[in-house]
């Protein structure tokens, strides 16, 4: 994205649309200083991950829209069960 990275994207999808839950793709962890959960993050997936991850993620968070990043701020691994 030309204009705004992937972080700031996340931070103004709350505003615009509360009840977006949002997956963070990414091949590294974000620096950013906040946890994941704080700025809005409900799941991370490490890359590269395979439609399985991807569809494991989704019904996570389609079962507990709540849930976000296993609810201590650190990312859920794309290892899970």
């Amino acid at each position: 994205m030309p204009d705004m990275s992937g972080v700031e994207l996340v931070q103004w999808i709350p505003i615009t649309r509360p009840d977006l839950p949002v997956i963070l793709c990414s091949g590294n962890l974000p620096q950013v200083s906040d946890s994941l959960a704080d700025i809005g993050i409900h799941h991370f997936l490490q890359k590269p991950f395979d439609f399985h991850d991807l569809a494991k993620a989704i019904r996570k968070i389609l079962d507990d829209p709540d849930r976000s990043c296993n609810g201590s701020g650190q990312p859920d691994s794309a290892s899970e069960s």
